[in-house]
């Protein structure tokens, strides 16, 4: 009797094995710098459902779907430390470091270390970095490929760690948090801003005129516009920041190459706010400048375009008549789309990913290091509780339809 235990248990563990096997992607521990840059594109909130809005609503205005063009197609799951639903900021520290850490920290460990990121990389291997996004750019996706602090709501402390961390190019909303005040005796970041050396420009024609680096773009007190209500005289298009950010980068970067984030933040707010009208062209939105990065991509060859999201918000469904059904307003841990284009992009060809791959994958390609945490979560200790909660995230009808097994985020 106790052998035909053992036996079982031991076949137990070998199935538990195979199937963890199967989600680890297959990156080496030293990178072999297959591409000259990286470009990260983020979809903040974007999980199937909403890939599906966007699509239908680019295909209603007669364009195809960038992503859809995009040869290698897997999924992600997203979770945080501890195995909790993710916020915007302990997922964007794994995919700019490939460390887990608590919700609301940015670029620090559950203990409070440092993490290395994948900016800081590629600043000390001589490249360049770029951030843009559609929220403020001191929100938590962007922010949490540069700084290191404790709370994502310190968004002037944010503004200042931007610039002292020399990111060489920064366009989004957010102009608030850099302006001085009578609340504060620290200095602006605006002010530190053009004492390092950087362009500053608050308006649409101000960034067409830009020439060079380091630039920073803020073109709205907070948040911009979501692309329904834009101005397009007064915010320029993430299409087009992205497109300069391309060219700005690429004149400058030589050799050495660039990391370059783009977010699609607000996808993330019409989420939250349950708002079917605007959320379509949010991502539609988003998917446009994935057409501006991917025809930049494919001209010059030595490229790696990537792009996913940082979680799933809403539990959105929709139905087989186009109606767009809410089933919550916070985050889920619906595994998220990942789309790979250029060299190393056989990496990412793999049943699931976690968001803790994408920082390694991405060094792996530029050829940069990233120094692990001694506190790094790996991917068997992230919460799974059973091997049936297990099967519940790998399985593909979990993916194909968000609504058959999902957990929400509690406030």
């Amino acid at each position: 009797m106790q052998t035909r235990l053992w036996a079982v248990l031991v076949l137990s563990l070998a199935v538990a094995l195979i199937a963890l096997a199967s989600l680890a992607p297959a990156y080496a521990e030293q990178p072999v710098a297959a591409a000259r840059n990286v470009i990260l594109l983020i979809g903040d909130g974007m999980g199937p459902a909403q890939l599906e809005a966007g699509r239908r609503e680019a295909a209603a205005t007669g364009r195809q779907f960038a992503m859809d063009s995009m040869p290698v197609r897997s999924a992600m799951t997203t979770l945080s430390y501890g195995g909790n639903i993710t916020d915007s900021a302990a997922s964007a520290t794994a995919l700019a470091t490939g460390c887990k850490t608590v919700n609301r920290a940015l670029g620090i460990d559950p203990h409070g270390a440092h993490l290395p990121n994948i900016a800081e990389a590629v600043k000390a291997a001589g490249g360049m970095v770029g951030l843009v996004s559609t929220c403020s750019i001191t929100s938590a996706t962007p922010a949490g490929f540069v700084v290191h602090i404790d709370d994502r709501g310190s968004g002037r402390d944010i503004a200042r760690a931007l610039i002292e961390a020399r990111t060489d190019l920064v366009l989004g909303g957010g102009a608030a948090l850099f302006m001085p005040t009578l609340f504060e005796r620290a200095r602006p970041a605006l002010e530190m801003a053009k004492e390092a050396g950087y362009t500053v420009v608050m308006e649409k024609d101000e960034l067409e005129a830009a020439s060079g680096l380091p630039l920073l773009g803020l073109f709205a007190p907070t948040d911009m516009a979501y692309e329904v209500d834009r101005d397009p005289a007064e915010e320029p298009s993430l299409r087009r920041m992205a497109q300069k950010a391309l060219d700005l980068l690429a004149a400058s970067s030589g050799e050495a190459g660039f990391f370059l984030m783009v977010e699609g933040g607000r996808i993330d707010h019409a989420c939250h706010a349950n708002d079917a009208a605007r959320l379509p062209a949010e991502v539609a939105a988003f998917d446009d400048a994935i057409w501006a990065v991917l025809d930049f991509a494919r001209r010059r060859g030595d490229t790696l375009v990537i792009v996913t999201a940082d979680h799933e918000t809403g539990q959105l469904e929709v139905r087989r008549d186009g109606q767009l059904v809410f089933g919550s307003d916070d985050h889920t841990d619906t595994p998220v789309p990942v789309f790979a284009e250029g060299p190393g992009q056989e990496w990412f060809d793999v049943d699931m990913l976690d968001n803790t791959d994408i920082a390694k994958l991405m060094a792996r390609a530029l050829g940069v290091l990233l120094e692990r945490s001694a506190v790094e979560v790996r991917r068997p200790e992230i919460g799974w509780a059973s091997a049936q909660r297990l099967q519940q995230i790998i399985r593909p009808a979990h993916i194909a339809d968000p609504a058959s097994y999902v957990g929400i985020a509690s406030r």
